[in-house]
């Protein structure tokens, strides 16, 4: 614990303190067990998107949401957090409908949270 005159800092988690402080750009990572992520259930339910978005490819765009998902999938088997966050981000507003109609819902909750839904 810091004190800095009238303001008392407790834990590692601020961005600014004080009179009239602002605090831009900053990123906070919070790890606890509850958010945790279990790789091999989430890269499950992506191949099992991945499946069903093979299914009904119609586009040149639906092969790239498709490489996003194959890539999603080989990031969690990597349990590299941030490249199936990145990936998951793009594949778009079909991918999100199709995992909540398969009823992947690790995935659509990634998905929905990355794209702001």
């Amino acid at each position: 614990m810091k004190n800095k005159g009238k303001y008392t800092l407790h834990g590692s988690n601020y961005g600014a303190y004080g009179d009239n402080a602002v605090s831009k750009g900053n990123t906070f990572k919070i790890n606890s067990p509850d958010n945790e992520i279990n790789y091999v259930d989430l890269s499950n339910e992506i191949k099992q998107l991945w499946i069903a978005y093979a299914q009904n490819l119609k586009s040149q765009e639906d092969i790239t949401v498709l490489r996003n998902i194959k890539e999603a999938e080989e990031a969690a088997i990597a349990k590299d957090e941030k490249t199936v966050f990145e990936k998951l981000k793009n594949v778009g507003a079909g991918a999100l409908s199709l995992a909540k109609e398969i009823g992947v819902e690790i995935v659509a909750s990634i998905i929905s949270k990355q794209m702001g839904v």
